[in-house]
């Protein structure tokens, strides 16, 4: 896995940009090894590579949370006087646990998620979450047969890989463009999304988000919410960063004369969701909050 993959990758969901931001920091360790630098200069390394992860995905909770417990544990190794040899492995053998304790979350999230999905749902979703396919997944496994509506998610345009997933499972997906979802909410069961980060009164995700719970709310389509509890970060710790993306996604011409803006994330309030389901368990909104939110 390397680095500049990583930063490039704005298809994925946060769980699959999480871990193989993982995988670039030991991969850069192991190189580090390799060539015999000490543990203090592989640190050096390793917080470089952190940091433009994290810039690369500033409202990516998860990431934040994963790529600084490396950073953390491996800076307590090195104040504590631990060798080098000693310091580099464990910090190897540390972030091949945080993956696996990643990958058993997503699981365990996914199979009590999808016992919410009953035989010939219609589902509506958005963007490309990684949790969601995992959704997808177990249910699948069940022998349910339900039906999908993608939204395109533009830019750019991930749910079309949603919807092609989708079709590999040999579940039937439809993909939407993002203006219509008024035309086909009314025929859906329900709503699946993810979540990049939750904050008091509401979470972070893909653009378009918004406006697909407000138009599920205005047809009485319940709204599903999957996350897990360590993506949430309260803006008293830490602001919610607007990301301007690259404008010719929207609009490419060298004799552009207009301002073009890309934002790529929406903040949705929890009083627009039905449930929410987490490694704890299936929550409705208000409970949620006041078990996990502190507030």
């Amino acid at each position: 896995m390397k680095l500049d993959d990583v930063l490039r990758d704005n298809q994925s969901g946060s769980y699959i940009i999480t871990t193989n931001s993982l995988l670039v920091l030991k991969e850069e360790l192991e190189i580090g090894r390799q060539e015999n630098k000490t543990a203090g200069n592989i640190l050096d390394s390793l917080q470089e590579t952190s940091r433009k992860l994290i810039r690369n995905q500033p409202n990516m909770v998860l990431l934040r949370r994963e790529a600084g417990s490396v950073i953390q544990y491996m800076k307590r190794m090195i104040k504590a006087g631990k060798p080098d040899s000693e310091v580099l492995e464990t910090i190897s053998r540390k972030i091949s646990q945080q993956v696996e304790e990643i990958t058993a979350m997503v699981t365990r999230i996914a199979g009590t998620a999808s016992r919410i999905i009953a035989n010939t749902n219609n589902i509506m979703t958005i963007s490309n979450s990684s949790l969601v396919r995992e959704v997808f997944i177990h249910t699948d496994r069940q022998k349910k047969r339900f039906d999908t509506w993608c939204m395109k998610s533009h830019p750019p345009d991930e749910g079309i890989k949603m919807a092609e997933f989708l079709t590999s499972l040999g579940q039937r997906s439809v993909l939407i463009p993002d203006a219509a979802i008024g035309q086909f909410l009314p025929e859906m069961n329900l709503v699946m999304l993810g979540a990049d980060r939750l904050v008091e009164d509401g979470f972070i995700n893909k653009a378009g988000s918004l406006p697909l719970c407000l138009t599920a709310q205005f047809f009485k389509i319940p709204v599903y919410l999957v996350a897990d509890t360590l993506k949430i970060l309260p803006r008293t710790e830490r602001a919610v960063k607007t990301i301007e993306r690259d404008s010719t996604e929207l609009y490419d011409s060298p004799d552009i004369e207009f301002q073009v803006s890309n934002r790529y994330y929406d903040f949705v309030p929890f009083n627009l969701v039905h449930k929410i389901i987490s490694e704890k368990g299936v929550f409705e909104s208000d409970e949620f909050v006041r078990w996990y939110m502190d507030v």
